[in-house]
């Protein structure tokens, strides 16, 4: 689904080219910037992106040169037809093995008959069905390409600052066709971090962010390739391939540095949000350096949707709140239903009769028989270093979060229920699509006879290792009632 979304996202980008800053020398062969799109044109120093641009007109066959220049000097350049085939064996590519027709990322470029060829970074450039792609080595990734330029001399490293992207294409007179399009090397200085799934979530992430100027990165990572969200005329073309090395440092190394706003709802374990992005947080101390900011849903959902006692159905449209620091449990909500609910699972797209109270404040109110269900939020912490653990794909594990949640009931003075759940919540999104968000939780509990009174309820969290997360503990008061 993930890259479902993504592919709808990075094709709307296809309709959006920049502007070239300078006109070819003959209209019947023009080009425009696909990628790095206009939105994405500040790109982190030193990792490596993807050139494409869009041909209209005809074109001389492998005609295409790339070049990344600052101030007249050429950094990298790239031509086209300077190989012949690609290497699908190399060890690190996955693919589904669908039919690519022809669109294949330019990392996998060599010659057959000159097996070194694989290595060259000249090459890595192909123009193809009315498009030319390229990928720029940013210098620092260190994958199965050499960090030299054609005439055996190292690359020169890339700095921050401004620099052109200038290509060059033969028309079908022979006639060279030059256009340049300006690109940053540098810091975004506020970017987000959020799952793209559901879809009402993305949309009300992108709002967010649209509004407030920060970057969502919707432009592919080099090595993260779906021609069908890159390529116009390619919608059915059902071919991926990654290189997870190559994408995941990229990735990492945008949100290494810049404020990051973190949108904290249905975080998976195994997302890119959690293994690269979150990773990359931990093991550059951005927590304990503040450099992430967090949001929540306000209700714990983009959109609430539930039957009220009456049968009416009731929905509320969430929206976004700060997570205070160093505020470490939220509750969102309590549900009240007559009937027993499971823990750490909610459905969106089947209504449930349920009455929901939106503030623990002032206390929650239900009858004995009643079940009571507390759904709620516990934000990532820095991690300690020994917590931290980098793998060979570029992406990070961090070992500790909260893990449980423990509650006293009491009454009078007196623990009638004391109970340790535990956290990670598994939304329903479709009948045939679960996601569960690793820093989330409903817990349910079955209001009984012994429970009768005013009830105080006590709450802490523990980490991974059972030690009490500070600042994540919380009082509330229960009314029950008989009636």
């Amino acid at each position: 689904m993930l890259k479902k979304l993504l592919s709808l996202l990075i094709a709307f980008t296809l309709l959006m080219a920049i502007a070239p800053s300078a006109s070819g020398e003959t209209a019947k062969l023009s080009m425009s910037l696909v990628q790095p799109s206009l939105n994405e044109s500040t790109i982190a120093v030193g990792r490596d992106f993807y050139v494409i641009i869009r041909l209209s007109g005809t074109a001389a066959e492998n005609s295409a040169e790339v070049t990344l220049e600052k101030d007249g000097k050429v950094f990298r350049s790239v031509r086209a037809g300077l190989a012949n085939d690609y290497n699908m064996d190399y060890e690190l590519l996955t693919s589904n093995g669908a039919d690519s027709h022809g669109f294949i990322m330019p990392e996998l470029l060599y010659n057959k008959d000159e097996p070194e060829s694989f290595s060259y970074a000249w090459n890595k450039c192909w123009q193809h069905d009315g498009y030319i792609c390229a990928l720029i080595s940013g210098g620092k990734y260190g994958g199965h390409i050499e960090k030299q330029n054609e005439d055996g001399t190292p690359f020169e490293e890339l700095t921050e600052g401004e620099y052109s992207i200038t290509a060059s294409v033969k028309d079908a007179s022979g006639n060279t066709v030059k256009e340049s399009w300006k690109i940053t090397l540098g810091t975004v200085g506020h970017k987000v971090l959020s799952r793209f799934s559901p879809a009402e979530h993305l949309y009300n992430v992108q709002g967010d962010a649209e509004s407030n100027g920060w970057r969502v990165y919707i432009d592919a990572f080099a090595g993260y390739w779906s021609p069908s969200s890159l390529f116009l005329g390619q919608q059915d073309n059902s071919y991926f391939s990654e290189i997870k090395p190559e994408w995941q440092y990229a990735d990492g190394l945008e949100y290494s540095t810049g404020t990051i706003h973190m949108y904290l709802y249905n975080i998976s374990s195994t997302s890119t949000s959690e293994t690269v992005e979150n990773g990359i947080l931990q093991a550059t101390g951005a927590y304990r350096d503040q450099r992430v900011l967090m949001y929540r849903y306000d209700y714990g959902e983009p959109v609430l949707t539930y039957i009220e006692e009456d049968g009416s159905t009731r929905t509320m449209q969430g929206g976004f709140e700060p997570v205070g620091n160093p505020e470490k449990l939220v509750f969102y909500r309590a549900e009240i239903t007559d009937s027993s609910c499971e823990d750490n699972i909610t459905s969106l797209y089947e209504p449930e009769m349920k009455d929901v109270d939106l503030s623990l404040t002032d206390g929650i109110n239900v009858n004995v028989g009643q079940w009571v269900t507390l759904v709620g939020l516990t934000p990532p912490f820095q991690n300690e270093e020994k917590d931290i653990v980098t793998l060979d794909d570029n992406s990070h594990k961090a070992m500790n979060r909260a893990a449980t949640v423990a509650y006293v009931f009491t009454l009078d003075g007196n623990a009638v229920l004391t109970a340790t759940r535990s956290i990670g919540l598994t939304r329903a999104l479709a009948p045939d699509w679960n996601s569960t968000s690793i820093y989330e939780f409903s817990h349910s509990f079955e209001v009984t006879a012994d429970m009768l009174g005013k009830l105080v309820v006590s709450v802490q969290v523990y980490d991974t290792y059972g030690q009490p997360v500070e600042g994540a503990e919380s009082v509330f008061r229960m009314n029950v009632t008989n009636e």
